[in-house]
C-alpha cells in the first residue's frame, strides 16, 4: 500500500495538475496527497459540526483479479492487510494542526496492530468534558470472533481507558449482523468476570453493572451525542 508523507503544497500542485489534465496524469503519489488534504479539510468540517469521524484501515480490496473481473467489488473477495499505524499517526497529527482533529474511532482489520492503534490514543486525548476524543473501535470484520474481540478488549484495558471503549459496531445494512452485539455482550461479560475471579477487579456489583452498561450502550451513546432517553 502507498503512504506518503501529508504535504499541503504537494496536494496543491496535485490537484492543479489533476484539473490541467482531465486527471489522466495523476499518479498515486499525488493521489495519496489529494486524499490526506481532503480528510484534513473533512475532520475540520466535523469537528465545527460536532460529528463523529470513523477510520477504518488495513483492508486489501478485491485481492482475486479474476473474479473482480467476474463479479466486480464488494463480493466477497476483500481480506485482511497492511495497516500503516504511523501514517494513521500523521494524518491524526495533520488533522489536528490544521483543522481540528473531532471525535474519531479507529478501526484496523489488522489484529496484529491492537497494541501499535491503543497506544496511539493517548497521543491525541485532549477532550475535556470526560470522554477520549480518539478511541479504539471494537474487533472488525474477520476480527468479530471470540478470540478476536479478546485480544482487542484485553489489549485495550492494558494501556487505555478501557471503561470509555465504545463496543460493538453493527453493520447496519444487514439485520442479520444485529446479533453480533450479544455475542460480544456475552464475551465481554466473561472477561470482567474472569477479572474478578482472579482479583484483577474488585467485586463491587453496581461498579461492575456501570462498567458494562456504558461500554455497551452509554459511552456511544455520550460519544455520539445521540438525543436518546
Amino acid at each position: 500500500p502507498m503512504y506518503v508523507k501529508p504535504n499541503e503544497y504537494a496536494a496543491d500542485r496535485a490537484l492543479e495538475t489533476a484539473l490541467n489534465s482531465d486527471g489522466k496524469e495523476v499518479t498515486p503519489e499525488m493521489l495519496c496527497l489529494l486524499k490526506c488534504e481532503m480528510l484534513s479539510f473533512l475532520a475540520g468540517e466535523y469537528a465545527k459540526r460536532g460529528w463523529v469521524m470513523q477510520l477504518h484501515a488495513g483492508v486489501c480490496r478485491n485481492a482475486n483479479p479474476v473474479m473482480m473481473k467476474k463479479l466486480g467489488p464488494d463480493t466477497g473477495f476483500d481480506t485482511i492487510g497492511y495497516t500503516n499505524v504511523q501514517g494513521i499517526i500523521e494524518l491524526l497529527a495533520l488533522m489536528e494542526k490544521h483543522s481540528g482533529l473531532p471525535r474519531t474511532i479507529v478501526y484496523s482489520v489488522d489484529p496484529t496492530c491492537n497494541a501499535a492503534i491503543s497506544s496511539m490514543l493517548g497521543c491525541f486525548q485532549t477532550s475535556e468534558d470526560g470522554y477520549p476524543k480518539v478511541m479504539q473501535g471494537s474487533a472488525w470484520w474477520f476480527n468479530d470472533t471470540l478470540d478476536g474481540m479478546e485480544a482487542q478488549m484485553k489489549q485495550l484495558a492494558n494501556v487505555s481507558a478501557f471503561g470509555k471503549f465504545n463496543g460493538m459496531l453493527t453493520d447496519s445494512r444487514s439485520f442479520t449482523s444485529y446479533p453480533r452485539h450479544e455475542y460480544f455482550r456475552r464475551i465481554l461479560c466473561n472477561i470482567i468476570g474472569e477479572w474478578v475471579e482472579d482479583g484483577l477487579y474488585p467485586f463491587d456489583p453496581e461498579a461492575l453493572a456501570t462498567l458494562v452498561c456504558d461500554i455497551c450502550y452509554n459511552n456511544t451513546k455520550n460519544f455520539f451525542g445521540f438525543k436518546i432517553d
